[in-house]
């Protein structure tokens, strides 16, 4: 049961979602769906994505840890 919500919180409401085969580069584009803040951690096969996202001013702010050998495309 948990297959679904899992991937569905991490790719949607925390926005991390993987743009080339083997997770070497990723897109943060967070929905935080009415929640003032969100943060995870997402794993990847060079270490863990750490996310926060928080609502101010009708603005998402983000900071992000990225593992070594992941880059962030925009």
């Amino acid at each position: 049961w948990a297959c679904g919500p899992v991937p569905f919180l991490m790719e949607r409401v925390l926005g991390v979602r993987f743009t080339s085969v083997g997770g070497r580069t990723v897109r943060i584009e967070p929905n935080l769906m009415g929640l003032k803040k969100a943060s995870g951690k997402v794993p990847t096969a060079f270490g863990t994505i750490e996310v926060f996202h928080e609502l101010k001013n009708g603005k998402i702010h983000t900071e992000y840890k990225l593992p070594e050998g992941v880059t962030i495309e925009k």
